[in-house]
């Protein structure tokens, strides 16, 4: 914005914008006052324009200029700056010429927003419309008081959030139906966020219109920029508010994703930590890659390894592991949809769980039978049926529901009892991203050396003997 605010041409005119609102009597110094001042220099000669601009200026000015006559000498005048004056010199990239192009046809609809947008750098605001905003003017004043609530001097997201979120729940936001429903149907997104930040308060509900940004524009800040860059539904946001709300909600929404996912691999990692004391963490990690949001990497002792793998106490909490991620989101959000995390946890606890009950002959009801060896027979062998539809399958998949029912009841049990380490370990992936085994161990430390080992309760037995 300096850059054109310093500009000798800017300076020149700025004189004939603040004389133009003196002559109105006007509250604050607007786009269109220096629009109307930029015809009437450029009528005067003070400002050489092409015929082109000059044309649109002289027609914008018929039809937007003032009742009281055009002033006859500059003011220096001291006087407040609009909201659209504000973000129009804020989106300002070019010289004074170029500038009063684009907004002088935007006033005038000789362009379309997009195609504003799309001369614009990427990480400025989109370009505001001339007229005014009706929901702006209605939710700029919790802006402000949301701002001064963060301490903020740019608008964020979390601005954004904050006064959305107070605006409609004071009914400030009742006239405006389509935008009020829209907020409403993101209302608990927000709230979570927010809370995750730590933001809102339940004393803050109120609307701030004093003037706080008299001496600097309405900037944007970096991560309301970037979400702006993002969005790729334009004829879904029919104004800057719309496109600031959007921005936001998408911000929200990929922090929560970003904590469901925290939960999930932090749930492993304490599953592992309690269950099999001698993992050694490579990484425990929340960066995506692939069709993943984030993963737990370890190394195990080899030679252990090749003893303990077939066993049935392996096998029992093999599947506590795996749900164990789950586990945890459930106990921090409730019943959420499920992740492409949790189907694929869900999907290898149930092959290790058959595999165990049908070919390691580890389930105490099934015994030693392994159906994969049935299934060989040939098909003239009187035990042939057994695989596919006698009481053998029955009693496996039984035995199969009994197994996924016990390692989610445990799961969920274990993370219950280490919650803090859950907790802590979460935030601490949000914070950091990654976590080696050096800093992971510095957050289980909190489990007590001396405390006894965590015990899973029994399989249960569900063995129904033949009448």
């Amino acid at each position: 914005m300096s850059a054109l605010i310093d500009q000798p041409a800017f300076q020149a005119l700025l004189p004939w914008a603040k004389a133009w609102a003196e002559a109105e009597v006007a509250p604050k110094l607007t786009l269109r006052h220096v629009l109307l001042a930029a015809e009437q220099c450029q009528r005067q000669g003070q400002l050489p324009l092409s015929s082109e601009l000059a044309a649109l200026l002289q027609v914008y000015a018929t039809q937007h200029g003032a009742a009281a006559s055009a002033p006859k000498q500059p003011s220096d005048a001291k006087r407040p700056v609009s909201d659209d004056l504000r973000i129009a010199l804020a989106h300002s990239t070019g010289d004074l010429v170029a500038w009063l192009s684009e907004y002088v046809q935007l006033a005038m609809g000789k362009i379309d927003s997009q195609q504003a947008s799309a001369t614009a750098t990427p990480s400025a605001p989109p370009a505001p419309a001339i007229a005014s905003d009706p929901v702006l003017d209605d939710l700029m004043p919790w802006l402000v008081g949301a701002m001064r609530h963060l301490g903020q001097s740019a608008l964020s997201a979390e601005a954004i959030a904050l006064a959305l979120q107070a605006s409609l729940r004071a009914g400030a936001l009742d006239r405006h139906v389509g935008f009020a429903h829209w907020v409403e149907g993101h209302l608990d997104e927000l709230s979570a966020w927010l809370s995750l930040r730590q933001a809102a308060t339940a004393q803050w509900q109120h609307a701030d219109k004093s003037e706080v940004f008299n001496t600097s524009p309405l900037d944007i800040d970096r991560e309301l920029q970037l979400g702006l860059t993002k969005l790729h539904t334009r004829e879904h946001a029919p104004s800057t508010v719309w496109k600031w709300a959007q921005a936001t909600v998408q911000s929200a929404n990929d922090e929560l994703r970003r904590l469901q996912v925290a939960y999930h691999e932090a749930g492993h990692a304490l599953a592992l930590h309690v269950l099999s004391p001698e993992t050694v963490f490579a990484s425990i990690t929340i960066q995506p890659e692939g069709n993943s949001g984030g993963h737990v990497a370890t190394t195990r002792n080899t030679g252990f390894e090749q003893i303990y793998l077939n066993s049935l106490e392996h096998a029992l909490e093999s599947i506590v592991i795996l749900l164990a991620g789950r586990a945890a989101e459930v106990r921090q959000f409730g019943q959420l949809r499920a992740d492409s995390g949790a189907v694929s946890d869900i999907q290898k606890a149930t092959g290790t769980a058959w595999t165990a009950i049908t070919s390691f002959g580890l389930d105490p009801d099934m015994d030693m039978v392994s159906l994969a060896a049935v299934q060989k027979l040939e098909p003239d062998t009187w035990v042939m049926p057994m695989a596919n539809q006698g009481w053998l399958n029955d009693l496996a998949q039984q035995r199969l529901h009994t197994w996924l029912r016990w390692g989610h009841a445990e799961a969920a049990s274990l993370v219950e009892a280490c919650w803090p380490l859950v907790d802590t370990l979460a935030l601490a992936l949000m914070r950091h991203k990654t976590l080696d085994n050096d800093q992971a161990r510095a957050v289980f430390g909190r489990w007590q050396s001396d405390a006894p080992p965590y015990r899973l309760r029994p399989l249960p037995s569900t063995y129904l003997p033949l009448s």
